[in-house]
């Protein structure tokens, strides 16, 4: 079967070889942080290039979590190739990292995906291209891109090293971006428009789960609502606190907050009391056997997210929703707008605190248990057009449009 070859825009020499290897490259995180995020995206390539071995280079310690179960897709195909827990993040580290894979790769073309794309990355990839015409390189946006609506330092080469200065500057068309939802690129491009044509949109992968979901016929007693992931002002943790402690005062025993997941540092400035756990609170991670247990006690799960942050990230907290099936409260966001208008009602969407209190109120007193087995289906469409296997061949299109992919359909169309 003959491999795909990622061509570029002047005709690859007759003596160039093709690349069959797919290199993913993450200096940034650590642990479990992204755990899941690296192991769905990895699938999701895994599955667009099925005839393609793959190399994954990271952080030891967030390759054994994010790889704790193998995976049967990638069996065989896969390596994991750790970097230093202490490896740097700067320009010269990513290229580096490029050099080997040219290297490895030889003459022949060959894609590279940054799974954490930072500016040091980009700007690596923007030069290493100009001396390696085969590279064809993929980053994936994750929150902290939102700096580019912060002040800016007035020192030019730290302009150049930000986000605006990465994006905006010695564009290249086999140097693109992956924003994770639709209206995280719009929101770059509204505040930096030379982003404009260099963002390509791909939904945030889901790992595949086989998450009891069916078995909860309908919320329990008392009633469990929980704040999912790192809990800090920008998931709107202070909302959540007051939303908590004004319900109990209400009606006491007969609802249940809690925070799923760490606390960001300054929370011990809000008052939890209201918050029954799971305790103590702290800024580390929970066990993943306590996490999964929390998670899936929750009847609802509230995202009174800030959307100063969230305009321009995608929400892990999305995943835990979707491969729970869990009902949502939160504030209008532009990613449940999105789920909500493809698969129908997943939840309560408010204007304010106070209506949060009010949903929250009215649903202590009444749970419409078919609205909300209608609410749980609609969650399991959504989460099924998240997994990996679906999205593999939009990713093998994406690429393909791109640069001019030899044609080699994804496992399973």
């Amino acid at each position: 079967m003959r491999l795909p070859c990622l061509t570029w825009s002047r005709p690859i020499a007759p003596s160039w070889r093709i690349s069959t290897l797919i290199f993913l490259l993450d200096t940034t995180q650590i642990g479990e942080s992204h755990a899941p995020f690296t192991r769905a995206f990895t699938r999701l390539v895994g599955l667009a290039f099925p005839d393609q071995e793959l190399v994954l280079r990271a952080r030891a310690s967030h390759l054994q979590v994010a790889f704790a179960q193998p995976d049967p897709v990638l069996t065989r195909r896969l390596s994991l190739e750790p970097i230093a827990e202490d490896a740097p993040t700067s320009i010269a580290a990513s290229i580096s990292l490029l050099l080997d894979v040219r290297r490895r790769a030889g003459r022949g073309c060959h894609l590279v995906i940054f799974l954490t794309g930072r500016p040091a990355d980009i700007w690596a990839a923007k030069l290493m291209r100009r001396v390696d015409p085969g590279l064809r390189c993929h980053l994936v946006m994750h929150g902290d891109v939102n700096s580019i609506t912060k002040p800016r330092s007035r020192h030019p080469l730290r302009r150049l090293g930000d986000y605006r200065g990465s994006i905006g500057y010695a564009r290249h068309p086999d140097v693109r971006l992956i924003a994770l939802e639709a209206h995280v690129r719009a929101s770059i491009e509204a505040v930096l428009p030379a982003a404009a044509g260099q963002i390509d949109v791909l939904p945030h992968p889901c790992v595949p789960t086989d998450a009891p979901w069916h078995l909860r016929q309908r919320p329990g007693a008392p009633l469990r609502f929980g704040l999912i992931g790192i809990a800090g002002r920008s998931k709107g943790l202070d909302v959540f606190a007051r939303v908590a402690r004004r319900v109990v005062d209400a009606v006491g025993a007969a609802v249940d907050f809690r925070v799923v997941g760490k606390f960001q540092p300054g929370w011990q400035a809000l008052d939890l009391e209201a918050i029954s756990g799971p305790r103590p609170f702290a800024e580390t991670w929970l066990p993943a056997e306590v996490f999964e247990r929390e998670v899936a006690a929750l009847d609802y799960i509230i995202l009174p997210y800030d959307m100063r942050y969230y305009a321009f990230a995608a929400s892990g907290v999305m995943l835990d929703v979707l491969r729970t099936r869990t009902p949502v409260i939160c504030f209008h966001n532009p990613a449940i707008a999105d789920v909500a208008a493809r698969h129908g009602d997943i939840g309560h969407v408010c204007a304010d605190e106070d209506e949060i209190v009010a949903v929250v109120m009215s649903l202590v007193t009444a749970v419409d248990p078919s609205r909300y087995r209608a609410q749980q289906m609609n969650l399991d469409a959504a989460y099924r057009d998240r997994l990996p296997d679906a999205l593999a061949t939009a990713y093998h299109d994406l690429v393909q449009g791109l640069w001019e992919v030899e044609p080699l359909a994804p496992a399973g169309r």
